[in-house]
């Protein structure tokens, strides 16, 4: 999973980055509106990370161009615009979810997964890969319909493996999966 983390302040981008690559998401930064802008044009992201107050083009304003553009990439925007019209502004505006200043590293990664998870399951379709199912929903990996007993950690990986199966995919300085695919 490829994530856009937009922040203006370089240590807290920094730290939703590192929190969100030990969740198995391949991380770019962008300090401003109209880089990330860009950057989201190449495509290729499954998340934008997007904080309202940038320089150059703000975050209202370049969730209103993506969707004007017909981008439907899930959006968490994380603020410190905490007020109730405030939030339902920016869920109106296109955002997928919406986090206030201060917030939990462990959040993030929660919501962010959800979104992903959403965007990629359509609800939660099971996930196939020969004789392995995964249950998105339930967070549970079958073989042959028998459920496998496998920490957290190791669902994860293995639901991003079978989204990203017949793909190559990046091992990450924390990412060690312990069941492999043949």
């Amino acid at each position: 999973m490829k994530a856009l983390v937009v922040e203006d302040n370089v240590n807290l981008a920094n730290s939703i980055a590192a929190t969100l690559s030990e969740a198995a998401f391949s991380i770019d930064v962008a300090d401003d509106g109209r880089k990330a802008l860009h950057m989201l044009e190449q495509g290729g992201y499954d998340l934008l990370v997007l904080d309202l107050g940038l320089p150059e083009l703000d975050g209202i304003s370049l969730l209103r161009t993506l969707r004007h553009q017909q981008n439907t990439i899930p959006v968490l925007i994380i603020s410190a615009r905490d007020s109730l019209d405030q939030r339902i502004h920016g869920l109106e505006v296109g955002a997928d979810d919406y986090l206030c200043k201060p917030f939990s590293l462990e959040e993030v990664t929660a919501r962010a997964r959800a979104l992903v998870r959403r965007a990629k399951h359509f609800g939660g379709e099971t996930l196939q890969c020969g004789r392995l199912e995964f249950l998105p929903d339930a967070m549970e990996l079958r073989l042959d319909g028998k459920p496998l007993l496998l920490h957290r950690r190791e669902l994860e990986v293995m639901e991003y493996l079978l989204i990203n199966q017949n793909r190559l995919v990046n091992k990450g300085a924390n990412y060690r999966p312990t069941i492999y695919l043949r």
